[in-house]
């Protein structure tokens, strides 16, 4: 995720299905087993301290989504409680650390048998963690930059628009991949986090693609509506509550080539999107909506209406793939 957005901060994060507090895991057998105390290397709050007492006290909650069981779930998003715990593995490197949606060591494992990421790409990382250590976590992640990079190869694509540019991690890595006369267009308003503006002209300046770049400061709608001509790839990874507008607004404009696609970020929400597909009725002490708002994060919510959406759409043909924290490959129906 990118785009000078705060999803690190409003994600909620959940405790693997029966898990009690001081770190016992429920067996189906007596007694069950101890599990180890701590969070695992690699992984680590982002919630208030308060928010995680808070969770702790809350610990009581609904079953298993999945089967009604707290034994015998295997998705870890199930248990609706905000505990301290993230609900997603993080890569841990010397860069800086990133979630995913997969068990632990997948991640790790897929990267060590991809193509390494060239040294500028590395350097740019490097800098993001130097300069805003606490939103380096949203910069799109290396499997999702490289997937970006094959799309762009494979398809012989030309023209790129990137809503939400962050430090420019993915917009050097996708402008690596585009011919040498070709461009990205990357729309940020930096509105959200400032410093980062400086980490991407510092990007922009040193990259040997320089050139193929087009950096446009502006809020991203702005960006969607003032845009020139169409496109072969828009990769859309900025505020959530107004994914549906920025979706409409590509098709109405006619921003998308015809055989061009729009790939969407953070269309799985660290799981959370699979416990809010299937949310049971609200405790009867607690006010339904009272509860949703304390269980799920608000852009929870707005990334679940958008998949909806678009699923829903007889314009376009789209596919949700399992890549980083969920992207949604969309195009034009014929």
């Amino acid at each position: 995720m990118s785009g000078g957005t705060g999803a690190a901060i409003l994600r909620a994060h959940h405790t693997p299905c029966g898990r009690r507090a001081g770190g016992t895991r429920r067996s189906p057998t007596a007694g069950g087993h101890q599990a180890r105390e701590g969070r695992a290397q690699g992984r680590r709050s982002r919630w208030p301290a308060a928010s995680v007492a808070a969770g702790r006290a809350l610990r009581q909650g609904p079953p298993c989504l999945c089967t009604g069981s707290p034994h015998t779930c295997r998705v870890r998003t199930c248990q609706v409680l905000p505990l301290g715990e993230p609900a997603m593995e993080y890569r841990s490197d010397a860069v800086f650390q990133k979630p995913t949606i997969f068990r632990q060591g997948i991640a790790a494992y897929a990267e060590e048998q991809s193509t390494a990421p060239a040294p500028e790409l590395l350097r740019i990382a490097a800098d993001t963690a130097r300069a805003v250590p606490e939103w380096a976590d949203i910069s799109s992640g290396r499997l999702q930059v490289a997937f970006l990079q094959m799309l762009i190869a494979s398809g012989r694509m030309r023209r790129v628009l990137e809503i939400g540019t962050f430090t420019g991690h993915g917009t050097v890595g996708m402008a690596a991949a585009l011919p040498d006369d070709a461009e990205i267009v990357t729309v940020d308003s930096y509105v959200t986090e400032p410093r980062a503006r400086g980490v991407a002209e510092r990007a922009f300046a040193a990259s040997a693609h320089q050139h193929k770049i087009k950096p446009v400061f502006a809020d991203g709608l702005d960006g969607l509506r003032t845009a020139e001509g169409d496109f072969d790839l828009i990769f859309l990874d900025a505020d959530k509550p107004r994914y549906i507008t920025y979706f409409e607004t590509i098709l109405e404009r006619g921003l998308l080539r015809p055989h061009g696609l729009l790939v969407v970020d953070n269309t799985l929400w660290g799981g959370e999107v699979l416990a809010l597909r299937d949310l049971p009725p609200a405790d009867e002490a607690v006010d339904g909506k009272e509860w949703v708002e304390r269980m799920f994060s608000r852009w929870a919510h707005d990334v679940v209406a958008f998949n909806a959406h678009v699923a829903a759409d007889p314009r376009v043909r789209t596919v949700l793939l399992t890549v980083h924290d969920g992207m949604t490959l969309i195009r034009r129906a014929p």
